[in-house]
């Protein structure tokens, strides 16, 4: 009898062990299961998010802020060149310091006085400087001999002022040639150029190329309706003053 009494306890005691064992596993089994379905459905949950993201589209927009800085297509080195007439003149200062911010150092090779044409036909070669970008930048309201049969019709002026532009970026060998868009003048006069037509034609040529980027930096001078402001420009209403010299330097530099 205390055999059998004895046999059934250990019976007793062995399920009881059998059963916690039981337990304890299916716990550590239920627990890995949570954490699977817990990734799965984190998983899940991330590829729905991305399925819901709208596709990459690519555009040929014209890019007035380059989609990447300057530097991404320019492979050479992080030098540049500006090339233009007085207006460019008045701000050099201002943006050589700015790409120095930016790692850039540049050179200039401006002409007060002179037009696009002067500079595609007798200025220097960029060879001299061996830039790998350019910034271009003529209003076409400077009247020497090349330009002299424009001189009284403010569209021609425009158009030949942007074919010279479009001459200068490819004869130069740029990675990047920056087209800089102009500001309107105050009034009409004999040194008139039709600025709305030239910056139209420049945002053309700036289509033409994919390695040219147009930097609207004109309207950045003007007020909000387009119109001449009398707060960023100076006395004789074609020039910067030192607040439109700080905005437009400002404005080109951000494009690298």
């Amino acid at each position: 009898m205390d055999v059998c009494r004895w046999a059934s306890r250990r019976v007793v005691w062995y399920s009881v062990a059998l059963a916690a064992v039981l337990v304890v596993v299916g716990v550590v089994g239920l627990n890995r299961s949570n954490e699977a379905s817990a990734i799965g459905f984190s998983t899940r949950a991330i590829d729905m998010i991305i399925a819901e993201l709208p596709p990459v589209v690519a555009t040929t927009a014209i890019r007035e802020r380059p989609i990447s800085p300057v530097a991404a297509q320019s492979p050479r080195n992080f030098h540049t060149l500006v090339i233009g007439d007085s207006q460019p003149d008045t701000y050099w200062t201002m943006l050589r310091d700015g790409l120095a911010e930016r790692g850039w150092t540049a050179d200039r090779s401006i002409f007060s006085g002179a037009s696009a044409c002067d500079f595609a036909a007798n200025g220097p070669s960029n060879q001299q400087f061996e830039a790998a970008v350019g910034v271009v930048s003529f209003r076409g309201n400077s009247y020497t001999a090349c330009a002299r049969d424009a001189s009284r019709d403010p569209k021609l002026v425009a158009e030949q002022t942007a074919t010279s532009v479009e001459y200068i970026c490819e004869s130069s060998g740029f990675d990047v040639c920056v087209v800089v868009g102009q500001p309107v003048e105050a009034a009409p006069s004999d040194m008139t150029v039709d600025v709305a037509r030239l910056n139209e034609l420049l945002r053309e040529l700036v289509a033409r190329h994919p390695n040219y980027i147009f930097a609207n930096c004109g309207a950045a001078v003007d007020t909000d309706e387009g119109e001449f402001d009398t707060s960023t420009r100076d006395v004789d209403g074609v020039h910067l003053n030192a607040t439109g010299i700080r905005v437009t330097a400002g404005c080109v530099s951000e494009h690298f």
